[in-house]
């Protein structure tokens, strides 16, 4: 796949993003250690985020969740959650416990090997999204790890939820892949069989943009790309592969950022809430010489 051609042009002005009275979003320190001083403009732009937007979105989110119980509004629920940035100005955050435990209860574990239960799938898909977006851009966002709620009655779920993704049906790409990750990022594993899943357009391109905010975080700590993230890379730029621009985007991304290239950090929330995918002809590119 060729990249369209790249000429200089103005920049685009950075987009000012207001604080609120309690935040000041969501500039953390180790984030900006991965910014240059003064930082570029944005390499793109969708104009000014409404920050206390997600904050009403989080509660909206909290009230459906308590509503009902209702199978369809669960998992509308769970896909919601995605759609919201988790920056420090939001305080209400989705329960922990009950995102493992829709993880869990959607597969059989009398059975041996345990068996995921097919009427649950796409429950499972979504909470395990959730749960992966969640952890992966609070981390970035804030410095610190999403905490569970204190409940006795709720165990650690790694041993149950270790090497669910190995009794998943191959045509279930996008599941095995996305419990792969949560295994990599709760340190379960420090590998993730890209090369074996065939995942979903919809899903390679959140998979890339969640990860840039994985690659960020790791980057900002000073840490460097590992082995989990290059080899995503190398799978994304696999033309069999068929990947969107915003897929190349956000991969290029990471490798902008392991080069020690400075980035502007609204160049991290391009898809969020899901505006619309980018067309070359979309593409702003600026003078960063």
């Amino acid at each position: 796949m060729a990249l369209p051609e790249i000429n200089q042009v103005t920049a685009v002005k950075p987009v000012s993003i207001p604080a609120s009275p309690t935040n000041v979003v969501p500039n953390r320190t180790i984030i900006r250690t991965a910014l240059a001083d003064p930082a570029p403009p944005p390499l793109f732009t969708k104009g000014d985020l409404d920050w206390e937007g997600f904050i009403l979105d989080s509660r909206l989110l909290d009230w459906m969740s308590n509503i009902s119980t209702d199978t369809e509004i669960v998992i509308a629920v769970l896909r919601f959650i995605p759609e919201i940035i988790w920056h420090g100005g939001v305080e209400k955050l989705p329960s922990i416990n009950e995102l493992y435990e829709s993880i869990l209860s959607s597969f059989d574990f009398t059975k041996k090997p345990r068996a995921l239960i097919q009427s649950f799938k796409d429950r499972a898909l979504a909470a395990t999204r959730a749960l992966v977006h969640l952890k992966i851009q609070r981390k970035c966002l804030t410095g610190e790890d999403v905490p569970r709620e204190k409940d006795n009655k709720n165990s650690d779920p790694g041993p149950r939820l270790a090497s669910l993704a190995t009794v998943i049906p191959a045509e279930e790409g996008d599941l095995e892949s996305v419990l792969g990750v949560l295994d990599y990022i709760e340190g379960r594993a420090d590998s993730v069989r890209w090369e074996s899943y065939k995942l979903s357009s919809a899903h390679h391109q959140w998979l890339a943009h969640i990860l840039l905010y994985r690659c960020w975080d790791e980057i900002g700590n000073g840490l460097g790309i590992d082995g989990v993230l290059s080899s995503f890379i190398k799978y994304s730029f696999d033309p069999e592969r068929d990947p969107s621009w915003s897929v190349i985007t956000d991969c290029l991304f990471m490798v902008y950022l392991q080069l020690g290239l400075p980035m502007h950090q609204d160049d991290l929330y391009i898809l969020d809430k899901r505006c619309g995918h980018f067309t070359p002809s979309q593409l702003q590119p600026v003078d960063l010489s």
